[in-house]
């Protein structure tokens, strides 16, 4: 009998990866029912689960991260670093092909991070590698592509050359950033690539045979050098959350879903067993350039006033709880609580200013805008009780999906936001460096150059400890 697993999806993320160690029991096959969609599947761009899983298996990198957390080698057959720590010279293992037979080459990964730092349209993911030799100027559009400190010295070999030295860049070579990417079919695909199952090379343990109405079904690469290894040999992908994905586990259409924490439990099949994978913390983002929320006093009322101990697998952490340094969780190494302890009436006080300062006697109800597939209504219900309760501060919920929810940011045209933190690798730097003036990833107008030089400095250093402490 096929083994069903549920994954809590509260804060988290099922790990990337995955699917291609699961095996699916004597038919080889595996039934997956994952929230988001397959819209677009071009890993620099893409930002669902179900396209990112999709990406993740049909893809790999020079290096990959296995189920323990280590490192293991993936199109690299061997690497190597120079003494000052600031070049990385990759050997591709030999006679790597793409799935239409194409040779794979050093300059396919040569035409990921050129891509990735392209002024015009930058990735989300180009602040993780702004380590790289040039690639902030180039960003910026101040230097040309052509200085990006990547190179193909030949047909299998890759070198990179970091403008400062950052010990975690192996663990970024094994993200969905440094994918590689073949230059003259990119360009055959007319900006249409990653859209369609047509507009797709891969090189990953799996290939897209169907694409269409929400599924996607992979099936093993015969073109992948380790093919023999790949279990199971077909996975069947479905888009469905919440109580859809319940019932797809307790009917028997899938064999792994992912859930939040309350769903889970309802889960009746007597062999499933869950997992808790958390490398995503979700977060509320105020507007300050809105009416109300330029207030501080009104935003300290609003933390002071969120009892965190009654929501369900409330983050005690800006950094997930799966984030680790040196083998250790990186939560556990604080010291102190990072966020104040719920107080009714600090909270209230707090409340009373931003009354008096905003000229007030009472707050319009306000929107928080919420991810449509993150089960946010029924996690937030308690804090919302809280603060009307306590406040009597009224907001209501609106979901929408994460494009959506993006553009409302990028536009100014929102109240508040849950938005989601996602470590793509395992440092508390992933996290952090979101929030970087310069990151693509900080939609949200944070500046604070202090916090830049120091997230800079905490980058060179030599060790993960240094790092943490």
């Amino acid at each position: 009998m096929k083994r069903r697993l549920t994954a809590f999806f509260l804060c988290c993320l099922v790990c990337l990866g995955l699917l291609s160690g699961c095996g699916g029991g004597d038919s080889g096959a595996l039934s997956v029912s994952l929230p988001g969609s397959a819209d677009n599947l071009d890993p620099l761009y893409s930002s669902s689960l179900f396209s990112d899983t999709v990406v993740m298996n049909c893809l790999e990198g020079l290096l990959v991260l296995q189920q323990d957390g280590s490192l293991a080698n993936g199109c690299a057959e061997s690497y190597t670093v120079s003494d000052d720590g600031l070049q990385y010279t990759f050997t591709l293992k030999e006679g790597l092909t793409w799935s239409d037979g194409t040779p794979l080459t050093a300059d396919d990964f040569v035409f990921t991070f050129e891509r990735m730092f392209q002024s015009s349209y930058p990735s989300d993911l180009a602040s993780q590698y702004t380590c790289i030799q040039n690639a902030s100027a180039v960003l910026a559009g101040t230097a040309d592509v052509s200085s990006l400190g990547v190179r193909a010295q030949d047909s299998r070999t890759l070198v990179f050359t970091l403008e400062s030295r950052n010990i975690l860049f192996p663990n970024l070579l094994a993200g969905k950033g440094a994918l590689p990417c073949n230059r003259q079919f990119f360009l055959d695909s007319a900006g249409k690539y990653g859209l369609s199952r047509d507009t797709l090379l891969f090189n990953g343990p799996f290939r897209i045979t169907y694409m269409a109405d929400g599924s996607v079904t992979l099936r093993r690469n015969d073109a992948y050098a380790g093919k023999d290894s790949v279990l199971p040999t077909v996975i069947y992908l479905s888009v469905a959350d919440g109580e859809a994905a319940q019932s797809a586990l307790n009917s028997g259409q899938a064999d792994v879903a992912v859930l939040p924490g309350s769903l889970a439990e309802g889960v009746s099949a007597g062999d499933a067993e869950t997992v808790y994978a958390g490398t995503t913390v979700y977060a509320i983002v105020f507007n300050r350039g809105n009416d109300y929320f330029r207030s501080a006093n009104l935003r300290s009322a609003l933390l002071y006033g969120l009892n965190r101990a009654s929501l369900e697998r409330g983050a005690t952490s800006l950094i997930p709880g799966s984030v680790s340094v040196g083998g250790t969780p990186y939560v556990s190494l604080l010291s102190g609580a990072p966020f104040p302890s719920y107080n009714a009436d600090t909270a209230k006080q707090f409340y009373s200013a931003a009354l008096s300062e905003l000229g007030l006697v009472k707050i319009p109800s306000l929107t928080l805008l919420v991810p449509q597939d993150s089960g946010a209504q029924e996690i937030l219900a308690p804090a919302l009780q809280n603060w009307q309760r306590d406040l009597s501060f009224y907001i209501n919920l609106k979901t929408g999906t994460t494009a959506d929810i993006t553009a409302a940011i990028q536009s100014g045209q929102y109240d508040a936001a849950l938005i989601p933190l996602t470590a793509d690798y395992d440092s508390p730097l992933a996290v952090l460096g979101q929030f970087l003036s310069s990151s693509p990833s900080n939609i949200y107008g944070y500046q604070n150059a202090a916090y830049d030089r120091l997230l800079s400095s905490v980058s060179s250093l030599s060790s993960e400890q240094a790092q943490a402490d």
